[in-house]
């Protein structure tokens, strides 16, 4: 049998995809139109709503992938033919030239500054241009440029050829032709992602005629600090810096005259981030965002959101035209709703927050696949939403925003999907085995220095040439460079052939944090025959540029003092080795919600057993609650089916009326205790999927309760089913227990459910009356085309403020409520009022939270490793999250996480063997006295007494390096490895000592 996946697009669902299933042990081709991996992502310049820099967090990633042995990328690459086989599909690549060889080519640019040609790239024409050789972003993987075949003067006209004449690898090579390659796999993934939209369809905003109208693109490149201007915002028409800039949300989106019904989704919010970063790049800019409804309803982003009304103004209004005025100024006309004026203003910039649309090659893949597009031409989602990635064609799959428009978050919370179809993809695979870590250097330390500039993020605060010089003067430094993007596959490259060059046998890193880059570094390291450990990291981004950008000088010379000191710590260094585990190939599975339910059925069928333990004494969780789901599907049904596959499992023991009540031991040896009706019951497994849901926010936080013919949602759906309706007057109100002081977070599923409660009301009583009281409907993706067709049914939408919250007479049946739209008070009868509760985090969870010693997000809910490239991993290795128990989401959605954890957890397993990481503590039993003062301060339960009770012993395994027990031992038993205590008096001393002039 073939072993091997074709994923078609290398953005960040694609590439999350690749490296799940290669380190499933999967061979993965992962083929990409454009000339470098990295999608959109790769283009912007922070995410929402930490305000990460984009490529920072992403640059890490795609080297992980590039540098993957079990992932071939093919970058200018097409896929024209599709043949389907009994054991999968036989494709047909076209593989465009690049011109330049990437085996010679050493990324030098020197082919970049000899070349005449000057064009612009996507979303930069208005502001800069690049050479017809170039690279489309700088850290782009390969980090080999490419020539744009119809610009350049060779190709077109026979001369020039500067690019290789001045090219002394002779990597240049005019004589590429296209070359078509048959591969075959089992299976195909689809990731081809969207693409904004073009607003020259809508040409009452002027886009394309007016200089100084934008696209939320083409700002994100500006603010970009490897963008056309570095990072400085500025005017199309005369390059000055804007003061007065408006975002007008919902462009090409919601609106059916450019045939886009639907939400985007990610328009909200990516336009309050970069209204943001307009006021911290000018912090006296008045900015305005013009919405219909902000649709924050992403994890911290209704805290986001709130934050920036601080900051930012916002006008609930849907521009109707722009002007241009004589000095390249803007007039806005507007429609203000909830001042009911039309107004006119005066803007320096208008920026469009556009749609995300199908990608151009949408059509031309449904085709050759056979997989049906929907009426918006996205590729169909799942008819069976408890497959949330299948398609209507065997063995090919569906993820990320080629679907429909999605965030990051949820794109790489669905890639990780494939990987629980790893037992339909391919047979036995072993994964590639890793060498022994290099070992001790020798002779004295000779350690090498590399600055980044990190683009603009540290470049425009830190003199980071003189940071580099400086380094060239401490002890123990025999070389010492500065680059531009010292993460870049480029600036991986240098560090690797420095350490040979210069016989370097300790690394300095000055770039961002550790956290997010040192096993980018570590990698470098290993690469060039050293041990990864010895690499110490400066964190002059977070730790200097970022916290003293009003102070160049003194950033300067803090940068510098943070290099002496990792500089003292790194000629300290020692190679250090990681741990292996053995994995017990069994998987816990908590919670038995559709969540749990399914994540226990795809580890199953991957060949891994699964205890599934739940609370209850039933099945399904909130499912059995629900009504139908927008594609019509019944909840009830799904619960039942994925119900009697697990009762039918023999690989699947379920346990009811069970909770968990003691956790030990570490990633693949984990044994959990647990109560059950008949006494404690213990289970040794290898990972962990924490699946326990959320549970329904108590009316009270609102000022409500429910009492008489004011009911929950709950008594609502279960009176719907039943058939026991009374009356025709139903009022429902949105945001009971979310968005306030008490639960500010927005519970995301809460108007979808809404929706479609009113729907199937509406469709058996169409004579019903039905009020909506809401603050913003937050009906994301095509959730949209519900709310459309309630309301083109007849129900009536009332906003309100949480200032003036709905007053509910509960003796006669009425309620009052301030309607901002149309500035008056109304007085509303009713036969039911339905309060749709909010969610908050599951009775339970800080018992397990504290159990399996992982942090929670601020609104109390599982926190995960990192919101965006993480979602589904926690602090503790082989734990992972799915559905509402990290944050409430729809039912499809929760299904999508729980497919996935279950792939994060079967990666885990497959490996059967687990490297630790080899930071850990260590006691000398010789000053340990045994008092256990570390025992009680561990978070990780890493400590217990020894045997004779003389000292204590670390489970080494289980300790996170943290370094709590090492602070506070009161005998000084305690070392760090990595952190010890000679190492950390170095960087004091360095740091306290003065400079001789």
């Amino acid at each position: 049998m073939n072993k091997s996946t074709a994923v078609i697009g290398a953005g960040i669902s694609g590439m999350q995809a690749a490296l799940s299933l290669a380190n499933r042990g999967i061979r993965v081709h992962l083929i990409e139109k454009t000339s470098s991996i990295g999608g959109i992502m790769a283009r912007l310049d922070k995410t929402m709503p930490t305000l990460d820099c984009s490529i920072c967090i992403l640059s890490p990633f795609m080297l992980s992938v590039a540098r993957n042995p079990l992932i071939e990328v093919h970058t200018l690459t097409d896929v024209v033919g599709a043949t389907k086989h009994a054991n999968g599909y036989m494709l047909t690549l076209n593989k465009r030239p690049r011109y330049v060889d990437i085996d010679k080519c050493t990324g030098c640019r020197e082919c970049m500054a000899k070349c005449p040609v000057k064009i612009s790239l996507p979303n930069e024409e208005k502001f800069g241009t690049v050479k017809a050789i170039h690279f489309d972003f700088d850290q782009a993987i390969p980090a080999v440029p490419h020539i744009e075949a119809d610009r350049c003067l060779m190709l077109t006209k026979g001369k020039c050829g500067n690019c290789a004449k001045f090219c002394d690898k002779d990597a240049v090579d005019f004589e590429q032709q296209p070359e078509e390659v048959a591969i075959d796999v089992s299976s195909v993934v689809l990731a081809t992602g969207a693409r904004p939209y073009d607003p020259t369809d809508r040409p009452e905003y002027g886009y394309g005629k007016y200089k100084n109208v934008i696209t939320a693109m083409e700002l994100e490149r500006l603010l970009s600090a490897s963008g056309p201007t570095e990072g400085e915002v500025v005017r199309a028409s005369d390059k000055k810096h804007p003061r007065r800039v408006a975002f007008i949300n919902c462009v090409g989106s919601r609106d059916h005259r450019v045939g886009r019904g639907y939400c985007s989704k990610v328009c909200c919010m990516y336009g309050i981030k970069e209204a943001l970063l307009v006021r911290d790049h000018d912090e006296d800019a008045e900015v305005t965002i013009f919405y219909i409804d902000i649709r924050a309803s992403g994890k911290g982003y209704e805290e986001f959101f709130q934050n920036a009304k601080e900051r930012i103004r916002f006008v609930r209004a849907r521009p109707g035209e722009i002007h241009e005025l004589e000095n390249d100024d803007l007039l806005v006309r507007y429609e203000d709703t909830e001042a009911q004026e039309v107004r006119e203003e005066t803007f320096d910039m208008v920026v469009l927050n556009t749609a995300l649309v199908p990608t151009e090659d949408t059509h031309e893949l449904s085709r050759l696949f056979g997989v049906s597009t929907n009426e918006y031409g996205f590729f169909t989602p799942p008819a069976d939403i408890s497959k949330p990635i299948d398609t209507d064609a065997a063995g090919v799959y569906v993820i990320g925003a080629c679907q429909g428009p999605n965030d990051i978050t949820d794109c790489v919370s669905q890639s990780i999907g494939p990987v629980a179809k790893g037992y339909e993809m391919a047979g036995d695979i072993k994964l590639p085995e890793r060498g022994e870590l290099p070992g001790a250097p020798d002779g004295p330390p000779r350690v090498g220095v590399f600055v980044c500039h990190c683009g603009k993020n540290i470049g425009r605060y830190v003199d980071v040439p003189s940071v580099a010089e400086y380094a060239r003067s401490l002890p123990g430094v025999v070389y010492a460079e500065d680059s531009m993007f010292t993460c870049s596959d480029q600036g991986q490259s240098s560090i690797k052939k420095k350490i040979k060059e210069h016989k370097l046998n300790r690394v300095v890193v000055a770039a961002c944090s550790p956290k997010t880059h040192e096993a980018t570094f570590q990698e470098a390291l290993e690469g060039a025959g050293l041990n990864p450990y010895l690499l110490e990291m400066a964190n002059i981004r977070n730790q200097c540029s970022w916290v003293h950008s009003k102070e160049h000088d003194k950033a300067t010379e803090k940068a510098k003092d943070l290099v002496k000191m990792a500089v003292a710590k790194a000629r300290l260094l020692e190679p250090l080795y990681e741990r292996e585990v053995n994995v017990n190939p069994r998987s816990v599975v908590i919670g038995g919600g559709v969540t749990g339910l399914i994540s226990a059925l795809e580890l199953s069928q991957n060949g891994f057993a699964v205890s599934l333990i739940e609370r209850s004494s039933t099945l399904g969780g909130k499912a059995n609650l629900a009504t139908n789901q927008p594609d019509g599907s019944n909840p009830s049904d799904i619960v039942q089916s994925l119900s009697r596959k697990i009762k039918e499992d023999d690989d699947i023991t379920v346990h009811f009326n069970s909770e968990v009540t003691a956790v030990d031991g570490f990633v693949g040896d984990f044994t959990l205790t647990f109560s059950t009706p008949e006494g404690e019951a213990k289970v040794p497994c290898g990972t962990v999927v924490i699946a326990t849901g959320f549970d329904f926010a108590n009316p009270a936080s609102s000022g409500f309760e429910c009492k008489g013919d004011v009911i929950s949602e709950e008594r609502f759906i279960g009176r719907l089913k039943e058939g026991r309706l009374e009356g025709k007057d139903f009022v429902f109100i949105l945001c009971v227990g979310s968005r306030n002081e008490k639960h500010p977070h927005c519970s995301r599923f809460c108007c979808l459910s809404s929706l479609n409660q009113i729907r199937e009301l509406l469709e058996t009583h169409p004579d019903a009356n039905v009020t909506v009281l809401y603050r913003d409907i937050r009906a994301y993706g095509y959730h949209e085309d519900i709310y459309k067709d309630v309301a083109d049914r007849g129900a009536r939408f009332i906003r309100y403020s949480p200032e003036s919250m709905p007053r509910i007479n509960y003796d006669n049946n009425t309620l009052m409520v301030f309607d901002t739209t149309s500035d008056t008070t109304k007085h509303i009868h009713f036969d039911s009022c339905v309060l749709e509760r909010g969610a908050i985090p599951s009775k339970g969870t800080d018992k397990l939270r504290q159990l399996f010693k992982v942090s929670s997000s601020p609104s109390g809910f599982f926190a995960e490793a990192h919101l965006k490239l993480a979602p589904l991993d926690t602090a503790l290795d082989g734990v992972f999250i799915a559905g509402g128990c990290q944050y409430p989401k729809t039912i499809s959605e929760s299904i999508s996480q729980g497919v996935s954890a279950a792939g994060r957890a079967a990666i885990v397993m497959g490996r059967k063997v687990y490297e630790v990481i080899p930071i850990a503590a260590s006691i000398d039993p010789n000053r340990c006295v045994a008092c256990r003062l570390c025992e009680k301060l561990c978070p990780y339960s890493a400590l217990r007494l020894s045997d004779d009770g003389t000292h204590m012993d670390v489970i080494t395994v289980s300790c996170k390096g943290c370094g709590t027990c090492a602070a506070f031992c009161p005998s000084n038993a305690i070392t760090l490895s990595g952190f010890t205590y000679g190492q950390e008096k170095e960087m004091i001393k360095a740091a306290l000592e003065e400079d001789s002039e």
